[in-house]
């Protein structure tokens, strides 16, 4: 699919594991764990779904910028913007996905503000399972890794896929507009010329 080298660059950079101690997929941002079953259970068109979905949650560090929300309405918020961008692109979502084109050109932030605004919305779906693993704080974890370790993959994963994109020509607004800002912002800081003098 054109216009895809900075997506697919971060999809190929994570690391995948089969387990079912997640229902369906999860990501913690270096790692994408998939249920054997739910993926036996999808369609062709709706595996690149599931895979393109996970590496966008990395694409936006949605691990990252849950902060003091809710998790659970955090990773509803994330998932609807992620699902718009596949859908437009005219991909095949698995049954039960959060779909809404009122949330269209709203960033997760924004999207969280509506769902918390709307009780009913969030009760709309008992069954959801959010797909987001934080990075363990404490270190414990199965791979070893702090939050700051995971931040700083995923940091790098982002610059590479973004310099990748560059050099294959994909078009500007293949990286949305608010990952674009933040790899401007990391490789173009603006320096405080008057606290520098």
């Amino acid at each position: 699919q054109a216009n895809s080298t900075f997506i697919s660059t971060i999809l190929f950079s994570l690391r995948f594991s089969w387990s079912d101690s997640v229902p369906t997929a999860a990501t913690n941002g270096t790692h994408i764990i998939i249920n054997p079953e739910f993926w036996e259970s999808l369609t062709k068109d709706e595996q690149i779904f599931l895979l393109l979905h996970e590496a966008w949650h990395v694409a936006f560090e949605h691990m990252l910028r849950v902060n003091e929300r809710d998790f659970r309405l955090w990773n509803m918020a994330c998932d609807y913007v992620i699902n718009l961008i596949l859908d437009k692109q005219g991909l095949k979502m698995p049954e039960g996905g959060l779909l809404d084109y009122n949330y269209d050109e709203m960033s997760s932030e924004e999207v969280y503000e509506a769902l918390e605004q709307d009780p009913d919305q969030n009760a709309e779906h008992p069954d959801f399972v959010p797909d987001l693993q934080e990075p363990d704080e404490t270190n414990n974890d199965a791979a070893g890794e702090t939050s700051q370790d995971v931040s700083e993959q995923i940091k790098d994963i982002i610059i590479r896929a973004s310099v990748r994109a560059e050099m294959t020509s994909d078009d500007p607004g293949a990286i949305p507009k608010e990952i674009k800002r933040w790899i401007d912002d990391i490789l173009h800081p603006k320096l405080p010329w008057g606290v520098i003098l």
